[in-house]
Parts: structure tokens; C-alpha cells; sequence
């Protein structure tokens, strides 16, 4: 996606859980605020620009009505979900959708919610583990995908792996940390 011929956005993320998964569905989440919707149009685009059906839910910065959100997920039967919000709508949206027994393919969000509270910004969603939950950390070794992960990780000053996310290949779907 770009402007004027120049690229600010690729698609082969959204290309990725179409041949991935054969998702074909998703919804984009975010709240009336200009810079939310904004990048919820980015992402709205992009998933269009790759064939998806798209169906995309506003919800309001104050007051967020994400049982209605999850309620038009179910009877959409959207398979992925993208946002445009924060942890806390984040972590209130999987909450939602639990309790509304939606069953996703993936739930996607954006880079800045996924910090050193992952494991517990999204505890008191029972399904986290399949589908808002946290990656496997790079504490745990017995992933031969985080191993070679460990030792840059530990190059930027101050962190640990486990602060940089050294996720292996599939654990985006979430599931509980396991210990190392």
C-alpha cells in the first residue's frame, strides 16, 4: 500500500494467515480517535488488498462496547482479528470475546502492546492461551527456535531475551509461557 508510488505499508503479513491458514475473513478493531482509526484504515486496506472480506468495528475511546464488537465477530464469522487500540482495550476485547465464545484463526495486535507484561495484561481472558496470550519466551530452551534468538537479544543493553520477545514460529497463536 503507498501513496504516489511510494511503499509505506507491505501486505505479506496479512498473505501470510491467508496461505498459512486459509483465513479469508478478519475484523479490524479500533477505538473513534483519529490515530487509532487511522491505522485501522492502513490495516483494513491492506487485508482488502489481499482478498480478504473485512469487516471493521469502532468503538469508543471512553466507553468501549466490545461485547458488541465480539457479538458482529460471531455472526460475521470473522477468522482473524487485527487492532488498532492498547492493551487495556486489548486485553478487555479478549475478554469479550470469550465471553461471547467467538473462536478466531488468529488475533493479531500491534507491536507497542507487546511488552514485559504480556504474560499478565491478558491473564484474566481464560482462552489467552489459545488466542490473546503471550509468545513462549526465550527463557525456555527446549524450543530449538529461540536458541539462536537468546544471544542478540542480549546485545541490546539492559534487556534479557525475555523482554525482546524471542518468539518461535508458531507460538504467535499464543499459549501459556511455558518454564524454562
Amino acid at each position: 500500500m503507498g501513496w504516489d508510488g511510494t511503499l509505506y505499508q507491505s501486505t505479506e503479513v496479512y498473505r501470510f494467515f491467508k496461505e498459512r491458514l486459509g483465513a479469508r475473513s478478519a475484523a479490524v478493531v479500533s477505538y473513534d480517535q483519529a490515530d487509532s482509526a487511522r491505522y485501522a484504515r492502513q490495516i483494513a486496506d491492506g487485508l482488502r488488498a489481499e482478498g480478504y472480506r473485512v469487516l471493521t468495528q469502532t468503538v469508543d475511546l471512553a466507553v468501549p462496547g466490545f461485547q458488541a464488537v465480539a457479538a458482529a465477530m460471531k455472526a460475521d464469522g470473522s477468522e482473524l482479528l487485527f487492532d488498532a487500540m492498547d492493551t487495556r482495550g486489548n486485553a478487555a476485547l479478549c475478554q469479550a470475546l470469550d465471553a461471547a465464545g467467538v473462536k478466531l484463526k488468529a488475533k493479531v495486535t500491534n507491536v507497542q502492546n507487546w511488552t514485559a507484561t504480556v504474560g499478565t495484561d491478558y491473564r484474566a481472558s481464560p482462552a489467552a492461551g489459545t488466542r490473546c496470550g503471550p509468545p513462549r519466551r526465550a527463557a525456555t530452551t527446549r524450543t530449538s527456535a529461540t536458541r539462536p534468538c537468546r544471544p542478540s537479544a542480549t546485545r541490546w543493553p539492559g534487556t534479557t531475551p525475555s523482554d525482546r520477545g524471542c518468539s518461535p514460529p508458531g507460538s504467535w497463536r499464543g499459549g501459556p509461557a511455558p518454564s524454562g
